[in-house]
């Protein structure tokens, strides 16, 4: 594996979870390091030492779902944009409703939101790994285990599979730990099908502490059904540039303040919001915006109502 002992800029590409491809580029003084996302152990590290503050300014790592269509232009095109000192991250945003934006984070903003996410499951615990490391709730799961300094398991195959998933988590799992995993929907109603048939699978899975699930609406029959069982579900609402889920169940987490503006639309303040988007100035302008006290808010493109402090979705 190659890396330049100078370089500046650390690319981490993700280029489908179980092929490994390296590619390096080289511009003045700046180099991307292309690797495949399935390298855990050395996002890991270069992530931890973003995160302790081990490489100089300029040093990143560039997490993108890249594909099979990567380009040398792609590349260069990232070093010619402008990128503000206290970047430590990039990572696309998941692109559900719009074209997919490359989201600069700090390493502060991943860090606060991991310590809020710790302070409102009620302490640290050991992580589960089940989703890709280019979405950030994967991504999120390694910043959650730096914070409560444990490692985190990876549960992931070359699919998801349940059986897979319930047979690698009771090897690793303990029941004098607080275990915890992020999820989207369809996992979860998937694990919670065979869990309200089994058992075993039952207790499996009310091991977790605490099981977060997002990205997508999940349905109240979904939620009624867990509950039924004694599962804790906590519905996380975010995104990429809010460094990922800061209201859970309807309630903001830490500093995370929500309202709504005269469209209807969500809007967040949080010290995990991202510093922006990464060569568009524009798009920048027009999702972050500074209120007159100084506070900086992320516009989502969300319908909600806020009621008695809790936020509803209505929409897109």
């Amino acid at each position: 594996m190659l890396f330049l002992k100078n370089a500046s800029l650390i690319g981490i590409l993700i280029r489908g979870l179980f092929n490994i491809n390296i590619y390096m580029y080289k511009a003045i003084d700046r180099s991307i390091v292309y690797l495949a996302s399935n390298d855990v152990d050395l996002i890991k590290q270069k992530l931890r030492s973003v995160l302790l503050g081990k490489v100089s300014s300029n040093e990143i790592i560039f997490i993108t779902q890249g594909g099979q269509n990567l380009q040398i232009n792609d590349a260069y095109n990232a070093l010619k944009a402008k990128v503000p000192k206290e970047t430590a991250v990039i990572i696309e945003t998941s692109g559900s409703t719009q074209k997919p934006k490359r989201a600069m984070l700090s390493a502060g903003a991943l860090l606060s939101s991991a310590k809020y996410t710790q302070q409102a499951l009620g302490g640290a615990g050991r992580w589960f790994l089940t989703l890709p490391l280019h979405y950030i709730a994967g991504l999120q799961v390694i910043v959650r285990s730096f914070v409560a300094q444990k490692d985190f398991i990876d549960l992931r195959g070359n699919k998801f599979n349940v059986l897979n998933f319930f047979n690698k988590f009771e090897r690793f799992a303990s029941k004098s730990e607080r275990n915890y995993c992020s999820l989207v929907p369809m996992q979860f109603s998937a694990l919670l099908e065979v869990a309200e048939q089994s058992k075993k699978f039952r207790e499996l899975l009310l091991m977790f502490r605490a099981i977060l699930v997002g990205g997508q609406k999940i349905s109240t029959e979904i939620t009624r059904r867990a509950k039924s069982i004694g599962v804790n579900l906590v519905t996380t609402y975010g995104a990429t540039e809010t460094s990922g889920g800061c209201i859970y169940n309807g309630k903001p987490i830490g500093n995370t303040e929500i309202k709504i503006d005269r469209l209807g639309k969500v809007q967040i303040a949080t010290h995990g919001l991202a510093i922006g988007y990464l060569g568009e100035p524009k798009e920048t302008n027009a999702a972050f915006k500074t209120d007159l006290n100084g506070k900086r808010w992320y516009l989502t493109n969300d319908i909600g109502e806020l009621k008695s402090g809790k936020l509803k979705i209505l929409g897109r």
